[in-house]
């Protein structure tokens, strides 16, 4: 009795720390290290990694692909991008989490990473923005229902704060697209501006040499064609 109820202050510990491990940023990377760190320390895991569909971490909607926005050692990535067919992904389309072994049907369909061949994973939808997936290269059999039960709800709490980091960072996307769009209209104002001016000026310097070509013209009629002064005239009238 005494060793159950060891055991189940231990599971409550761990998810209260893990609990306290979240939303400790607004930067993406940051809240996922302070979480998953956490979590492959007090869980003794091998690797962990989280997916997020394209439409919440890219604003392409309908690509029907997933990226890889966190990794824990990076040393294993093999794919950064996946179709959203992928069996990593419809593993969980109709429940909340599921765990798959070594030597188990699907088990090497879910594998993204390089150089497993054995332990086994955990996999947690993230409220429909992606997926969660964790590995232990000790373990000989799946994740036991009640521990995938057990972090459900804090996997939830989990996807509630990269919810707010991803959309920080949009905000951050669209306020810097902004600033880009009042640059770029500033500038094509400001060579409107040049452009009026350049116009106005070009028209007064127009109106001047008509005065001064006409001036021209009107002397020159008093010349005999051939003659000096007729000659230099002329010579001013043609760059007039």
């Amino acid at each position: 009795m005494s060793e159950q109820i060891n055991t189940i202050i231990r599971d409550i510990s761990i998810l209260y720390e893990l609990s306290l491990s979240i939303g400790s940023s607004l930067d993406l990377k940051t809240n996922c290290d302070a979480f998953l760190k956490t979590l492959m320390a007090r869980k003794g895991l091998t690797f962990a990694s989280i997916w997020i569909y394209d439409e919440y971490v890219k604003g392409i909607e309908k690509s029907g692909r997933a990226t890889m926005v966190y990794a824990n050692p990076w040393s294993y990535i093999n794919d950064r991008e996946l179709p959203l067919t992928h069996p990593l992904f419809s593993a969980v389309r109709d429940t909340q989490s599921i765990s798959l072994a070594y030597g188990q049907e699907g088990f090497s369909d879910i594998i993204t990473e390089k150089g497993i061949n054995k332990g086994a994973f955990a996999i947690f939808a993230l409220m429909g923005i992606g997926v969660l997936k964790i590995y232990d290269m000790t373990r000989t059999e799946p994740f036991p229902q009640k521990e995938l039960n057990q972090l459900a709800g804090i996997m939830a709490k989990f996807a509630t704060s990269l919810e707010g980091c991803l959309f920080h960072e949009q905000v951050v996307r669209e306020i810097a697209e902004r600033k880009r769009m009042e640059e770029e209209l500033l500038t094509a104002r400001k060579l409107e501006s040049l452009g009026i001016l350049a116009g106005g000026i070009a028209h007064d310097f127009n109106n001047l040499l008509t005065v001064v070509l006409g001036n021209i013209e009107l002397v020159n009629m008093k010349h005999e064609p051939g003659g000096t002064t007729y000659t230099r005239l002329e010579e001013a009238r043609k760059a007039t």
